[in-house]
This record gives C-alpha cells, structure tokens and sequence, in this order.
C-alpha cells in the first residue's frame, strides 16, 4: 500500500483511497484525478464501499451489474484493482471511533442508491467517517469547471 503514512496495513475504520495509474482513462473528470472510496473492517480484512453503475466509469469495476450497491469485498479484491491504496483519514477530532464508522459503513450494505454528484463512494465513507456527506472530488471538479467558464476568475 502507498502512502499510508508508514503503515503496511489500514487499520479497522480507516477510510481507504484507491487510484488507478495516472494514464488510465478511468482517472480523470474535468482534468481532476476519479479516486474510490472504501471504509476498512480489520475485522475481516474486508472493504464496504459504495459502487458505482458500470457505465459511469467511475466504479469500482467490481461485477457485470449496471446497478450501484454497497457492499463488503475483500480488500485484497479490491486493491488489486487499483495502482494505489492510501488512508484518507478525517483529522481525528472530526471523525467518529473507528468501530462507529465500520458500524456506519455495515448498517449501509445492499443499498443501490447513486448519484455521481451528491450520493457516490466517496459521500458515502465520508458520512460513515464523520456523519457529513462531502466528496472533495466534486467539490475540486465543480470548481475546476466554475474555473473553466470564468476562465480562472473565480
């Protein structure tokens, strides 16, 4: 795993960040790197992450079903899909314990809702984490175009 702050292995609660290499095509929105989200139960060496439909792209690329789903996988599964695994922990003051976020994160699985904007697997291991649904990912996205169309005025 890289980047995880001297860690070899997340621990339980941990909020996981997985990328693809910086060429793939999957990668990139507006110009800003596409990361996936996951919430780490050391409990079983499992990921509960939310998955995208198939057709944005943006999932986890994990089974042939066009429908989103939060689910419990493997972290090995998961992480081999990836180039890249960093914890992307809250500050610890603005997180819940670890066992309530695993707790979050399980009480979610075999929901099917998505949304890319307001209701993605970023979102959703934040509110397991904190309780707040926030993507910094759309946020740096919006902003970009916001930059774009004011031609960086804004």
């Amino acid at each position: 795993m890289s980047g995880a702050k001297g860690k070899s292995r997340p621990d339980h609660g941990d909020v996981l960040k997985f990328d693809h290499g910086p060429k793939s095509f999957k990668t990139s929105l507006g110009g800003q790197q596409i990361s996936h989200y996951g919430i780490y139960n050391k409990e079983d060496d499992k990921v509960i992450h939310k998955t995208g439909p198939k057709r944005t792209h943006l999932s986890s690329g994990s089974g042939k079903s066009n429908k989103s789903e939060v689910k419990s996988e493997s972290y090995a599964r998961v992480a081999g899909r990836y180039d890249s695994v960093t914890i992307h922990n809250r500050p610890q003051e603005s997180r819940y314990s670890a066992e309530r976020v695993v707790q979050n994160a399980e009480a979610r699985e075999g929901e099917t809702s998505y949304n890319l904007v307001s209701d993605n697997c970023e979102t959703f291991a934040r509110e397991c984490e904190t309780g707040k649904k926030e993507s910094d990912q759309v946020r740096k996205v919006g902003m970009a175009l916001v930059n774009a169309y004011t031609g960086g005025s804004a």
